[in-house]
C-alpha cells in the first residue's frame, strides 16, 4: 500500500536536496520525519515490490522457448517488393532458432534468399541481458534497503533504485545506437548466420540486418546496402575508421552555420551545376573531385561506414513480431516504476 503524500517536481541525481536549515534543530527534525517515513510507508512496501521485480525476472528467465513468425505482409506474387518470411525463437536472453526467406528486387535479380540459423548457435539479445542484470541489481538494494536505517544512504540507495528501473524501460524504449545500424557492424547477420557470406555479400551489394527489442516487440530489419566505390567517397580514413561520407556529416554537425557546398570545396571536391549539359555526362568522363549538389546530397543522405567500407541504403525491410514476454515485462516495469517514482517523490518533500 502507498500513501501518496505529494507528487511534483523532476527527477535526477541532484533532485533531492536538504532543506536550508535556519536552527540548529531543524536538520534533526527533517532527518526524523524523514525515517517515520522509510520506517513507517517505505520500508512495509519494499518486500512487495521486490517479489514483484523477482517475478520480472522468473519471466526474462524461463527456460520455455518461443516462436514467433516474421512476415512484412507482402505477397510473394509481388515480386518487385522487398519481402520477408520466416520464423524466430527466442529462450531466455538467447535466439535459439532463426530461419527466413528474403528477397530485395535491387539484390541479385529479386532472387530469394534462404537463411538459416548455425546449428547449435545462440545469439544474445544484449538488452535483455542488461534488463536481467538491472533487475537483479534492483532485488540486491532493495535487501540492503530493509535493514538500512541511515537516511541519507537509503535515499541514496533508493535513487540508484529508481535510476535503475527507468533505464531498465529506457532500454526497451530506444535501443543503444551500438545495437543498430550502421553502429553494429552487422554482428547479427555474422553471428547467427554462418554461410551468411555466401548468399549476402556479393562485389557490388551486401544485406545487413538489425535484431533489436522495442516495446513489446521483437524487431528485424534487413537492409540491402550497394559498396560504394567512387572516390572519395569510399576512402576510408584510417585513424577515425570513418569514410569520406562521415566525414562530411560530421563537418556539416559541428558547423551547422556552413553550408554543404562550402564543407565539400573545404574537403577538395570541385561542386559542379547539376543543369541538363552536366547530367548527360557518364561519369567516367567526371573527375574524382567533381559533384553536384544533388549527387552530395544522395551520398550524405543514404551512405554510412559499415563493417569498414563506404555503403548506401538501397531499400530495407522492417518488420516486428509481438513477444509475450515482453509485453508481461513492458507492463510490470512501468508499474514498477510508478510506485518507486511515488515513493521517491514522497521522500523529496520530507528531505
Amino acid at each position: 500500500m502507498s500513501t501518496d503524500l505529494f507528487i511534483d517536481s523532476t527527477y535526477g541525481e541532484d533532485s533531492i536536496q536538504p532543506r536550508t536549515s535556519n536552527s540548529p534543530f531543524e536538520h534533526e527534525d527533517i532527518d526524523a520525519e524523514t525515517l517515520w517515513l522509510i520506517k513507517e510507508i517505505i520500508k512495509p512496501e519494499l518486500p512487495n515490490i521486490s517479489d514483484n521485480v523477482s517475478m520480472c525476472l522468473d519471466l526474462l528467465n524461463t527456460e520455455q522457448i518461443y516462436k514467433m513468425p516474421i512476415s512484412n505482409g507482402v505477397q510473394d506474387m509481388k515480386a518487385d517488393t522487398p519481402r520477408i518470411k520466416g520464423i524466430i525463437s527466442r529462450q531466455r536472453e538467447y535466439i535459439v532458432d532463426f530461419q527466413v526467406l528474403v528477397s530485395f528486387p535491387d539484390f541479385q535479380g529479386g532472387k530469394t534468399v534462404p537463411l538459416k540459423m548455425r546449428s547449435g548457435a545462440k545469439f544474445t539479445l544484449n538488452q535483455f541481458e542488461y534488463i536481467v542484470d538491472n533487475l537483479r541489481r534492483v532485488i540486491d538494494m532493495l535487501d540492503e534497503l530493509e535493514t538500512t536505517d541511515d537516511v541519507h544512504k537509503f535515499i541514496a540507495m533508493f535513487t540508484d533504485v529508481v535510476d535503475t528501473i527507468n533505464a531498465s524501460i529506457e532500454l526497451l524504449n530506444a535501443p543503444p545506437t551500438i545495437l543498430t545500424y550502421p553502429e553494429n557492424n552487422n554482428i547479427a547477420m555474422k553471428e547467427i548466420f554462418g554461410s551468411h557470406n555466401e548468399v549476402c555479400d556479393t562485389a557490388t551489394n551486401m544485406l545487413s540486418l538489425d535484431l533489436i527489442l522495442i516495446k513489446n516487440e521483437l524487431c528485424i530489419d534487413f537492409r540491402n546496402l550497394k559498396k560504394v566505390t567512387r572516390k572519395p567517397w569510399s576512402n576510408i580514413d584510417l585513424t577515425t575508421g570513418k569514410c569520406f561520407i562521415d566525414r562530411i556529416k560530421d563537418e556539416l554537425t559541428l558547423s551547422r552555420n556552413k553550408n554543404i557546398k562550402h564543407v565539400l570545396e573545404e574537403n577538395g571536391l570541385t561542386v559542379e551545376d547539376s543543369g541538363f549539359i552536366n547530367n548527360i555526362l557518364s561519369s567516367a568522363f567526371k573527375s574524382e573531385t567533381s559533384t553536384t549538389l544533388i549527387e552530395a546530397q544522395d551520398y550524405l543522405r543514404r551512405g554510412s561506414t559499415f563493417t569498414g567500407i563506404a555503403v548506401m541504403e538501397e531499400s530495407k525491410i522492417m518488420t516486428s513480431t509481438s513477444d509475450p514476454i515482453l509485453i508481461c515485462i513492458s507492463s510490470k516495469l512501468h508499474g514498477l516504476k510508478f510506485t518507486i517514482d511515488n515513493h521517491y517523490n514522497n521522500l523529496k518533500v520530507h528531505h
